[in-house]
């Protein structure tokens, strides 16, 4: 007897439902993605690289640029176009002739120099990237460019306090609560020197604090009793004008050539902003000490630890503070460290045979001050100060000088303020 078992049923939705191999198929189409991501990604990011190689190239020819400015343009333009050949990603240079440069320093879509001389912004030409893997997306290859922009400065900033032409070099008594502030001037009844006024707040001491706190960028200097006028315009120009104040030939290039002066005593205001500026925090402007600072050139006023580093103490080798202070000064003579310190300022020279009275007073140059020491109870006004230890200060006395003797710098040197025109030049990159 034969036995006969019956097929199995056939069901036949499972022709559709049966998976077998869709993984596979989904790891090769996840696969070709990652493939496409991750080519696309190596393409990219060269591109990236030569952009960051192209930014390096225009930050340095920008630079180096700087160094011939205000005065030789064209030389700034071949200068930053030769710096631009000699740093180009790759073996081969960008092609620019530096012969192209125009005398006012221009090169079409390369440099351009603006500001008087004061800016310099050179652009690379486009740098073509041809891509490999990410063909697959269609995309054959990138263009990248770069800019920089230099700005010259000048180191340190503006104290809001000046010097009469009667003693603007050595040592000077640059404030005083209890007299004429320059010890080489004739006495007078004139009152106080007081300080520069400039606005940064409402309140007039308020604002005063600020500006020996902060320091004063050069170029908003131009206030006068009507108003605040344009950078570069002549104090005689402005209403009210003292008559026997016309600066000479040789003003700052840029930035204000007149400001206004009020006299008054203002020993707490000194005190706020040197050593504690708000809520007795110790965070004045002499509070802020670098790190150079030695231990033996720390001292302490009303509690707070403040920089008191000798004027001294930055002489190079052969320089004396007589041959430092002096008319001629030899470039160079003073350490870069100085333009860290926060007791290095700068001062204008005000065209006044004495001490100023209210008014507005035309600028003639810029002196460095070094803040050497001040007095808590007043004394002589021709010879150094003891340090005082507490408050009110009522003498500030130090050393001007030419900013000549300072040393040729590079952008990190601290504070900086809008170029004076004559001494040392830092070029600072601003964009």
């Amino acid at each position: 007897m034969k036995t006969f078992l019956s097929p199995r049923p056939i069901n036949p939705l499972r022709q559709f439902r049966d998976d077998d191999g869709a993984v596979a198929i989904s790891v090769a189409i996840a696969a070709l993605v990652l493939f496409g991501v991750g080519a696309l990604a190596v393409d990219i990011g060269n591109l990236y690289s030569v952009r960051r190689e192209s930014q390096t190239s225009a930050d340095l020819a920008a630079l180096a640029g700087a160094r011939e400015l205000p005065g030789d343009k064209q030389a700034a333009c071949k200068v930053a176009v030769a710096y631009l050949n000699d740093n180009k990603p790759g073996a081969t240079d960008y092609g620019v002739n530096p012969g192209d440069c125009s005398a006012g320093g221009a090169l079409a879509n390369i440099v351009n120099i603006t500001g008087d001389g004061l800016q310099i912004s050179v652009r690379t030409p486009d740098q073509r990237v041809d891509f490999g893997l990410a063909g697959v997306f269609g995309l054959s290859h990138g263009a990248t460019a770069a800019s920089a922009t230099v700005e010259l400065r000048s180191p340190g900033r503006l104290l809001p306090f000046g010097l009469s032409l009667c003693k603007t070099l050595g040592f000077v008594v640059l404030k005083s609560n209890s007299g004429p502030p320059d010890s080489g001037c004739a006495s007078s009844s004139t009152g106080d020197f007081g300080y520069l006024d400039i606005p940064r707040a409402t309140n007039t001491m308020k604002r005063l604090e600020y500006n020996i706190d902060k320091g004063v960028d050069h170029s908003v200097l131009p206030l006068t009793s009507t108003g605040t006028a344009t950078p570069g315009t002549t104090c005689t120009s402005i209403v009210g004008a003292k008559s026997d104040e016309v600066p000479p030939a040789g003003n700052p290039v840029e930035g204000a050539t007149c400001a206004s002066v009020q006299t008054g005593a203002i020993g707490s205001v000194l005190e706020n902003s040197l050593i504690e500026h708000s809520n007795n925090a110790c965070d004045g402007r002499l509070s802020r000490i670098p790190a150079t600072t030695k231990t033996a050139d720390k001292i302490t006023f009303s509690g707070c630890v403040i920089d008191g580093t000798p004027f001294s103490s930055f002489l190079k080798s052969s320089a004396t503070i007589a041959s430092v202070t002096s008319a001629s000064p030899a470039k160079g003579q003073l350490d870069a460290s100085i333009l860290q310190n926060p007791n290095f300022f700068v001062v204008p020279v005000l065209y006044a045979s004495d001490h100023p009275t209210n008014g507005n007073y035309g600028i003639v140059e810029m002196r460095g001050f070094y803040l050497e020491c001040f007095e808590s109870g007043g004394g002589a006004l021709n010879t150094p100060c003891v340090q005082g230890t507490s408050g009110p200060i009522k003498d500030l006395q130090g050393y001007t000088f030419k900013l000549d003797a300072l040393v040729q710098s590079d952008a990190n040197v601290g504070d900086t303020s809008i170029y004076y025109g004559g001494g040392t030049s830092v070029p600072v990159l601003i964009k």
